[in-house]
């Protein structure tokens, strides 16, 4: 198996294709000013295509590439068009949303550069697989440990406050109190006010851009528009105001389901 490079405008990115070559990629480049297209056994030996996101045949390419089941990476220095390129296929191939994402064109290049010092592509093969819900699955750890430390016991066997009650059942938060496990996690509420400032959250997110854009890409455009609580949580996460236990709660609902319903569709 190997790993295909498409590249229409290979000029513009300087992409090191002789020693591509010398590893088994196969890169794909304009000859006199124009570039052919992928065969189909080309495909059919392929583990992953990496496709230049710039124009409409770009897209058609991606398609093309989904519908043969490999997976598929767009790259460009321009995020937004590959972002869009990725948002777009995956809304039309919904069973195949696992094979394909995006990565940016400075990434492509440093892992390139180290299958080539390694001499071989099987490193690259695994690096670009997509994670098709990796930073929604993030925020999600993230909304337990905030939830976890605000938790009060208000009775024997209720906890609140009111406002996030019902969520930590959900978070099996009630459940191991009710263990003798529990005894080694109720002092979590010390650390309250850590949990409160946004810079504990900042410290394993990424820019405010770049995290909207994975945002984005995960749940197909539907972000932020369509996810309004998760959308206000990311806007307190980097503004200056402590984050409150009822938007956390109900982002952390939000991120519950959508990370559900991606784990039931199968690629």
């Amino acid at each position: 198996m190997t790993t295909i490079v498409y590249d229409r405008s290979v000029s513009d990115h300087q992409l090191p294709a002789a020693d591509l070559a010398a590893v088994g990629c196969l890169f794909i480049i304009p000859v006199f000013g124009t570039v052919r297209a992928i065969t189909k056994e080309e495909l059919q030996n392929a583990a992953v295509v990496c496709v230049h996101a710039g124009d409409d045949l770009d897209y058609k390419t991606g398609m093309d590439v989904l519908k043969s089941g490999k997976h598929l990476a767009y790259f460009s220095a321009d995020e937004h068009r590959a972002n869009r390129h990725t948002v777009e296929l995956r809304k039309l191939f919904p069973t195949q949303v696992g094979l394909v994402h995006w990565i940016r064109l400075e990434r492509l290049r440093q892992d390139l550069g180290r299958a080539i010092a390694a001499g071989d592509l099987s490193t690259l093969y695994e690096r670009e697989r997509p994670n098709a819900a990796d930073t929604l699955a993030g925020l999600a750890i993230l909304c337990q440990g905030y939830l976890a430390t605000h938790a009060v016991k208000e009775a024997p066997e209720q906890w609140g406050p009111r406002e996030i009650r019902d969520v930590l059942t959900e978070i099996g938060w009630v459940d191991l109190m009710k263990t003798a496990a529990g005894a080694r996690w109720s002092g979590l509420s010390v650390h309250a006010q850590r949990t409160a400032n946004p810079a504990w959250w900042r410290e394993a997110l990424d820019q405010k851009e770049e995290l909207d854009n994975c945002l984005r890409d995960e749940t197909l455009g539907e972000y932020p528009e369509g996810m309004p609580v998760l959308a206000r949580l990311v806007e307190a996460i980097f503004a200056a105001e402590n984050i409150t236990p009822r938007i956390v709660g109900l982002a952390y609902r939000c991120l519950a389901g959508r990370l559900k319903a991606a784990m039931e569709v199968k690629p």
